[in-house]
C-alpha cells in the first residue's frame, strides 16, 4: 500500500484479510463483505458489465436549400443526441472508474509475492 507521507499517493481501502495463497475461504468471505461495502462486488463478479462506449454524434450538415425551420430541426435533433451522448458517457466513465477501484482494491488485498 502507498505510504501516507507522500502527497502524490492514493490510499487504497484494501480488504481486512490479505490473501496469502492459503486462506482463500476466509479471504473470499471478507472480500465480498468489503467490496459490497464499497459498492463494487457486482463489478468483480461480472454482475455489472461494462456499458458500451457511446459514439459522439456527428454535427448536422445543412443542405444548401434548407430553410431556417429545417436547420433548426436538424440542430435540435443534434442537441438531443448530444444530451444522450453526455448521459451515456457519464455512465460509461463511472463504470470505468469503479472498475479501476475494484482492481486496485483486489491487488492491494493480496500478498505481493504470489
Amino acid at each position: 500500500m502507498a505510504s501516507p507521507g507522500r502527497p502524490d499517493t492514493v490510499l487504497v481501502p484494501r480488504c481486512p484479510v490479505i490473501f496469502n495463497g492459503t486462506n482463500w475461504g476466509d479471504f473470499v468471505f471478507h472480500m465480498e463483505v468489503h467490496m459490497d461495502g464499497q459498492l463494487l462486488w457486482g463489478d468483480l463478479t461480472g454482475e455489472r458489465i461494462c456499458p458500451p462506449r457511446p459514439l459522439l454524434p456527428t454535427p448536422p450538415t445543412y443542405p444548401t436549400d434548407a430553410d431556417d425551420n429545417a436547420k433548426n430541426d436538424l440542430l435540435e435533433a443534434f442537441e438531443a443526441e448530444m444530451e444522450s451522448y453526455q448521459s451515456h458517457l457519464g455512465v460509461y466513465e463511472t463504470w470505468l472508474c469503479k472498475e479501476k477501484s475494484a482492481k486496485n482494491i483486489s491487488l492491494a488485498s493480496m500478498e505481493v509475492d504470489l
